[in-house]
């Protein structure tokens, strides 16, 4: 299967996943996985996908703004999400090839009436893609961020940091999940199906990805919850938290479940967790992973955080 076919692929399968009903209270890559258990796509397309609602989710932004002020009411809300789609994809340089195929595998992937209607106004997202238009960068993100950017940083400074934000790539970082297993046989593993890692400088037992040869093994072993995917950030939390056996930790905003994890690993599953969440689809997510990862002293509490709980405890620690 050619670039072409693949992303015509991916671009219908990440609008299948814009479709599933927002207030469901899922994230966009959760709302891929749903979709792609329907169309059960090649695996190229599935990653493509997520690449594309990755790119959508920092640009959507200004991309809607600008296509809002310029398409007005003419278009069915799935036109505008397809022409978002490709907007927010081109203007990162994402490859989906040759344009002209690309039109073809999509009127095959996508039901006529929505390709008729969008096809009169693929002429912006190509003049997008080769310059001619530019979005405003700052548009990317909320003026009360650039706000205080500016207060912070320097104009440049402030461009700079939000271009990086745009464009680089993140480190993959993962922990091994000692309530279910060695440390060391899971390390073992994952040099035997060719990962390459190293320990993290700054934090023992935290790992960085180098490379990878085949990113469907390290999934599997995160879907598992044999390993703990996730960015520094969460990992640092923990750090400065620094739970310990016997700890009771009221744990707010609790879904998905990462840093519960953790802090039940730091605890060695003794205490208890008391994990808060005012979206009972994303509070029954964050208990079956919880659950999977071998978490036994957490108990969800479905509540909305912004307003008192009516919970009689004494918490060691809040996070």
């Amino acid at each position: 299967m050619g670039i072409e076919e693949d992303s015509a692929e991916a671009i219908a399968l990440a609008l299948k996943a814009m479709e599933i009903r927002p207030d469901l209270g899922l994230s966009l890559k959760s709302r891929l996985y749903r979709a792609a258990r329907e169309v059960k796509p090649n695996l190229n397309a599935l990653k493509l996908a997520r690449r594309i609602l990755h790119l959508y989710a920092i640009n959507r932004g200004r991309v809607k703004r600008f296509l809002g002020d310029l398409l007005k009411e003419g278009l069915s809300n799935d036109s505008r999400i397809l022409l978002e789609l490709l907007a927010s994809s081109l203007i990162s340089n994402l490859r989906l090839g040759k344009s002209e195929k690309l039109a073809l595998n999509l009127r095959r992937v996508l039901s006529g009436d929505l390709i008729k209607e969008v096809e009169p106004w693929l002429g912006i997202i190509r003049a997008i893609k080769d310059g001619v238009v530019k979005l405003p960068e700052e548009e990317n993100y909320p003026r009360w961020f650039i706000n205080m950017l500016l207060r912070i940083l320097n104009r440049e400074e402030a461009k700079s940091l939000m271009r990086f934000q745009d464009t680089v790539k993140p480190p993959i970082y993962f922990t091994v999940n000692k309530l279910l297993s060695e440390g060391d046989e899971i390390l073992k593993l994952l040099e035997e199906i060719g990962i390459e890692f190293s320990e993290d400088e700054r934090l023992k037992g935290i790992y960085v990805i180098k490379r990878m040869k085949r990113s469907k093994k390290i999934l599997e072993l995160a879907r598992r919850g044999l390993v703990i995917i996730h960015d520094l950030s969460s990992y640092y939390a923990i750090r400065a938290m620094s739970p310990e056996p016997g700890d009771t930790i009221l744990d707010v905003c609790a879904a998905p479940g990462t840093k519960t994890i953790l802090m039940a690993m730091a605890m060695r599953n003794r205490g208890e967790i008391i994990s808060v969440d005012s979206s009972p689809m994303r509070l029954r997510t964050h208990l079956k992973r919880v659950r999977k990862a071998g978490v036994s002293i957490v108990n969800d509490v479905l509540a909305d955080a912004t307003k008192p709980l009516s919970l009689n405890l004494k918490a060691d620690i809040v996070l």
